[in-house]
């Protein structure tokens, strides 16, 4: 008996060995490839950690070679910086002598184009693809193809017939300079003729207690019908000049004018302007 029990003993010690042993040589096999995702994770996250050491340097060297780099914002630059020095000295004289600038405002109305402008090549090159499938249109294909039906085509065509008139219509308007639809396809902006036939924005001096985007709206609607429609496109102004007079005038050091920027939308003018 106690025999039997000695070698029951032995084959479970011996089968619990083989079970220890299998799940070792598992275990170290799977190690294996949790040790190279570590690896590659570690090799990813220096490339990552590299790359942005390296991205402001590309950043400032991605466009060297190429022609004409930068030319436009250097000049803006050059004449821009110039003109803030020259606005700085102007603001010290004018304080140091005791004197007020004149405030005026000037009202940039801007009326947008009515029409697209003249459509590339490669837009015309598609056109010119449509018009030759038109041929085809009408015809059973097959449903994969997902082709349209010839319903929404018609709705289509209709539109584009609308749009051809519309825009025929807006060719034939008249192209003098006091006509709001002149030019449909171009930005349009209004300004004013003086005594010395120069071309200027509207302009007029600030009333007390009135802000600048109140006064270049009222400004701009004083001149159209009541039923027109101005839009004002924010309370900064989009710039501003100083004009230093030769001799004080009204006890004024020079004149201040802030650009402020205003949208037509629609309406006349009035008869009498």
């Amino acid at each position: 008996m106690m025999l039997r029990l000695t070698t029951a003993s032995c084959r479970r010690s011996h089968n619990d060995i083989n079970s220890n042993i299998g799940l070792l040589v598992r275990s170290l096999s799977s190690s294996l490839p949790y040790k190279e995702e570590k690896l590659a994770a570690k090799e990813k996250r220096r490339q990552q950690w590299q790359n942005r050491q390296e991205k402001p340097a590309r950043e400032k060297s991605r466009r060297q070679g190429r022609e004409n780099r930068g030319i436009m914002k250097k000049e803006f630059r050059e004449w821009h910086d110039k003109r803030r020095v020259y606005h700085e000295i102007l603001d010290k004289v004018a304080r140091r002598s005791g004197l007020e600038w004149k405030i005026q405002i000037a009202a940039v109305l801007e009326r947008l184009p009515a029409q697209l402008p003249e459509p590339p090549q490669w837009e015309k090159d598609y056109q010119e693809l449509d018009e030759y499938l038109e041929q085809f249109r009408g015809w059973d294909f097959p449903p994969e193809l997902n082709i349209p039906e010839e319903e929404g085509m018609k709705a289509k065509e209709d539109e584009e017939e609308e749009d051809d008139d519309e825009k025929e219509e807006v060719e034939e308007v008249d192209d003098s300079f006091r006509n709001l639809h002149r030019r449909p396809e171009k930005r349009v902006f209004l300004a004013l003729q003086d005594d010395n036939n120069s071309w200027q924005f509207p302009t007029t001096e600030i009333q007390e207690g009135q802000t600048l985007v109140k006064g270049a709206h009222e400004l701009i609607t004083n001149m159209f019908e009541p039923d027109a429609s101005i839009v004002s496109m924010g309370n900064a102004p989009i710039g501003v000049y100083l004009d230093k007079y030769d001799d004080p005038v009204d006890g004024y050091f020079g004149a201040k004018t802030f650009y402020m920027k205003l949208q037509y939308q629609e309406g006349l003018f009035k008869e009498n302007d």
